[in-house]
């Protein structure tokens, strides 16, 4: 994109150029009295408006160009940043499994079950509050039906 930028920048300050020799041929042209005053008071009245024209639409793509960078800069800093995220997540994942040792199992795990179906089930020492509460809710909701 800044690329393409790059290029209409190019051709604006080339028609600049083109402009400005113009205006020296002109002027050139009236001073040895090839055009008349009319005819360069003309050109002088189009002249000042396309350049003006071109300023703007140099500065337009110059403060374009400029904010594309900026924000190619806040992108390129928001993707380390995230990279480093992420190595953090994974290395303190790494650090949160060699920390799972033998005394924290005995002391938060009741039971563990493997089914032959590979399937694991783990009973804790401590019970979930909303479990519980669910629980309670579902045989009170039960008792109700039944009766």
């Amino acid at each position: 994109m800044i690329e393409g930028m790059e290029k209409e920048l190019h051709l604006v300050r080339h028609r600049q150029q083109k402009l400005e020799s113009e205006r020296i041929d002109q002027y050139t042209a009236y001073l040895e009295r090839r055009a008349d005053i009319t005819t360069f008071e003309l050109f002088r009245a189009g002249y000042a408006e396309k350049r003006a024209r071109l300023d703007k639409q140099e500065a337009d793509l110059i403060e374009q160009m400029e904010s594309l960078k900026k924000l190619e800069q806040v992108q390129v800093r928001m993707v380390r940043e995230f990279l480093c995220f992420k190595k953090q997540i994974l290395s303190s994942r790494k650090k949160a499994y060699q920390l799972l040792t033998t005394e924290l199992i005995h002391t938060f795990v009741k039971q563990i079950f493997v089914y032959q179906d590979k399937r694991v089930e783990i009973i804790f020492k401590f019970e979930d509050e909303m479990q519980y509460l669910m629980g309670k809710i579902a045989s009170l909701c039960e008792g109700r039906a039944s009766a």
